[in-house]
């Protein structure tokens, strides 16, 4: 069998009421490094992190700022079916695990679909796609004639025929029961939009990169306080409010940031909360274990930067992170 994530214990589904309260039990990783060779490094993690910080302080304002009013939305009470929409590049060696993952966390696979959307792979991912017999599992596989995340989620999103959507990437894990969880969510009042506590998976680390803790709590600060969660946290809604906020667009890189800024101003202006719940989707340590934290939560910044206040566009900033 496939090895298993970490689900949490204690009451599946429960919600978070205040914005603040993040799990700050990693933080105690990063302590056992701070020898006087590491106190440098974490020096700038800490700093990068703050200034992550500032960051979407500065944008939550402007966009409080610039808000426009919205009608109040009605509680989402729709029971039909949940599409999950994945897209995926060069994913071949661990769709499969993806999806069979969902299954098993689930309550009810019989009101799932899934939508995977290939970008192009190289690696044979749409040929695995399409040979995979999974039982129980109603999955549509789309080879996206153009490159980018945005492309690819905009034409699952098109193809789906669930009221509910869901966005998840390919090397995210879904917490338990998480398809009851993101109903209870959408049903709660002035709710438009939600998303998972975001975490890295540990699973098979001898040791987390250094600076992994500082930077999940800091990341779940935000998202929490400022209504700006990113893909990697698995981002669901109900279609008709995913068409009212106009979509995903078609770009290369930014995507998330893009279309969470939308469903942000709309929130400031009465149409709908973005909650984040206490289940946690785990994402894949990968770029972290390559480049290290401190690199990595620096280029986020920059790349905020660049794109939101700077009008850098999205494809600068994918040949800037692809080396292109």
């Amino acid at each position: 069998g496939i090895r298993r994530h970490p689900r949490e214990g204690g009451e599946v589904g429960r919600l978070e009421e205040l914005p603040l309260a993040v799990d700050c039990t990693q933080a105690s990783m990063d302590a056992r490094y701070l020898c006087p060779p590491h106190l440098l490094y974490m020096v700038g993690v800490w700093g990068a992190c703050v200034t992550g910080f500032a960051l979407g302080t500065l944008g939550y304002l402007k966009a409080r700022l610039c808000a426009k009013p919205f009608p109040p939305l009605p509680a989402c009470r729709e029971e039909g079916l949940l599409s999950i929409i994945i897209p995926c590049f060069n994913e071949a060696e661990r769709i499969e695990n993806a999806l069979r993952d969902s299954l098993e966390q689930a309550q009810c696979r019989e009101k799932l679909e899934f939508i995977v959307v290939d970008g192009g792979s190289t690696d044979g991912t749409f040929e695995t796609l399409n040979a995979l017999k999974l039982p129980h599992c109603n999955c549509k596989v789309i080879q996206s004639s153009v490159s980018g995340r945005g492309a690819a989620l905009m034409e699952g999103a098109a193809a789906a025929s669930g009221a509910l959507l869901l966005f998840l990437h390919a090397d995210t894990l879904l917490p338990t029961r998480f398809d009851q969880i993101i109903r209870q969510t959408l049903a709660l009042p002035n709710t438009a939009a939600g998303a998972f506590t975001f975490e890295v998976d540990r699973r098979g680390m001898a040791k987390p990169p250094l600076g992994l803790g500082t930077m999940e709590i800091f990341a779940n600060i935000r998202c929490k306080l400022f209504m700006m969660p990113y893909g990697d946290q698995g981002l669901f809604m109900s279609a008709a409010h995913y068409k009212a906020t106009g979509g995903f667009k078609e770009v290369l890189m930014m995507e998330d940031l893009e279309f969470v800024s939308r469903l942000r101003s709309r929130a400031l202006g009465g149409g709908g909360r973005v909650v984040v719940v206490d289940a946690k989707a785990a994402c894949s340590p990968r770029r972290w274990l390559v480049n290290g934290v401190l690199k990595n939560t620096l280029l986020n910044q920059v790349f905020v930067l660049a794109y939101v206040w700077c009008g850098v566009p999205a494809e600068t900033i994918y040949r800037w992170y692809y080396r292109r």
